[in-house]
């Protein structure tokens, strides 16, 4: 276990540094009389869409119902295929009218009517609440395990500080610069940074975890053969599985296109139509190694006789069974990423 001054000592740290890269970022693009970003960085921060919740979530779904973890991840591939119709289509729309936010485009749709624009805006705000309150849960939560704190112990002050965090972060980069033709360097940069800790964050957990669990990729499949595919193919006894499957597949594909920070890093920071190209073959890329060690990770926990109800936990849980507190930290960096929404 680590003390709390430790953990909150390095997240510091971590998100000094991701402010120093945003402030760089900012400044070295604000005089250029060309700040278009790079197709690779618009590809990378489309990313955005995998959460905290992505990082943990997915590995508890697993447990819990098997591979129809994937399927709202099927959805949102879906959704890629249409890019070169949908996505450029949003980009032009964008140049051409301007557009700053969802509710912008939208309202655009019915001659600018601000009633309907405000309509999103209250719809945004109302549904988005909750999902806050889920990322914040996840990263006190975190903390709590590492530290060896008892279950929402330190909400308070943890809480509060990443919410101070996060509104600090949204002035300094994003509602200070009201221009709507104005790009946001600095926090597109922050982001495809906070992307690249999540994937390499999670393959380091998920490669220690297949190896000291397993002992390797051998290991893991023998033991995969082992077990009851009941619990990986748990679709099959579901009551209303193809319902289930496609409603999930549904809202991936709505919101890899709707979400109002999806939306935000793919159509209003965009900087050219043609890097929707990049994005069609790095965003899948980047989807399926997020997902690569998830079965492992879920079966890991459950041969180690791990409660069901902390499988989304099961990033922190399975190092610190382990004693390698050092891995636990590492999960614990991508818990604190904070996602704009």
């Amino acid at each position: 276990m680590f003390s709390a001054h430790s953990v909150i000592l390095v997240v510091l740290v971590y998100m000094a540094l991701l402010f120093g890269l945003a402030v760089w970022v900012d400044r070295r693009t604000r005089h250029r009389s060309n700040s278009a970003m790079p197709a690779w960085v618009y590809a990378m921060s489309m990313a955005v869409f995998f959460t905290s919740w992505t990082f943990y979530g997915s590995v508890g779904f697993a447990v819990q119902s098997g591979l129809l973890f994937f399927a709202i991840y099927i959805g949102a591939l879906l959704s890629v295929v249409f890019w070169p119709i949908t996505l450029k289509r949003m980009v032009a729309a964008k140049e051409v009218f301007r557009i700053t936010s969802i509710a912008d485009f939208i309202s655009t749709r019915y001659r600018r009517s601000q009633r309907i624009a405000g309509l999103v805006t209250v719809i945004v705000l109302t549904s988005i609440s909750p999902y806050i309150a889920l990322q914040l849960t996840a990263v006190v939560n975190s903390f709590n395990m590492i530290t060896g704190a008892p279950a929402n112990a330190n909400w308070d002050m943890t809480g509060l500080t990443i919410t101070l965090v996060m509104l600090a972060f949204t002035i300094i980069f994003g509602i200070r610069h009201l221009d709507p033709t104005e790009r946001h360097s600095g926090m597109i940069g922050m982001l495809v940074a906070e992307c690249v800790v999540k994937l390499i964050s999670f393959l380091l957990v998920g490669a220690f975890i297949l190896v000291s669990v397993f002992g390797g990729v051998s290991g893991f499949l023998e033991t995969f053969d082992n077990q009851d595919k009941r619990l990986i193919f748990s679709f099959q006894h579901q009551d209303a599985p193809g319902l289930t499957w496609l409603t999930l597949i549904v809202l991936g594909f709505a919101a890899i296109q709707l979400l109002p920070r999806q939306f935000h890093v793919s159509v209003v920071e965009s900087s050219h139509q043609s890097h929707v190209k990049t994005a069609m073959w790095m965003f899948p890329t980047y989807l399926i190694l997020i997902n690569l060690f998830v079965v492992p990770i879920a079966l890991a926990g459950t041969v180690m006789g791990l409660p069901a109800g902390s499988a989304d936990f099961f990033m922190i849980l399975i190092p610190q069974f382990l004693g390698n507190d050092l891995m636990a930290l590492v999960a614990l960096w991508e818990a604190s990423q904070r996602q704009p929404v």
